[in-house]
């Protein structure tokens, strides 16, 4: 059995998932900022979770839709983002 090298969409999705990861973790820093008080000296730690979270998240997402073997729909995007929610 040959090992699975990383294909185009699989590294896509992964720097696509800590992108977003970081700019969530920049867009709850505007929103503190603007509803409470700044903490931009906080955030840094923010993103040591976040990003490689949302690289986690955006693989799984890579790999399900692969295994799902359809078209890529509102549906199945936001029906992922429902059970990846579930706490």
């Amino acid at each position: 059995m040959r090992p699975r090298t990383p294909t185009r969409n699989r590294v896509s999705g992964i720097v696509a998932g800590g992108v977003v990861g970081a700019l969530g973790v920049a867009a709850f820093g505007v929103v503190h900022a603007l509803a409470i008080v700044p903490i931009w000296d906080r955030l840094a730690s923010g993103l040591l979770f976040a990003v490689p979270s949302g690289a986690l998240i955006g693989w799984s997402f890579v790999e399900m839709h692969g295994a799902a073997r359809t078209l890529s729909s509102p549906l199945l995007t936001w029906g992922f983002g429902v059970l990846v929610d579930q706490r």
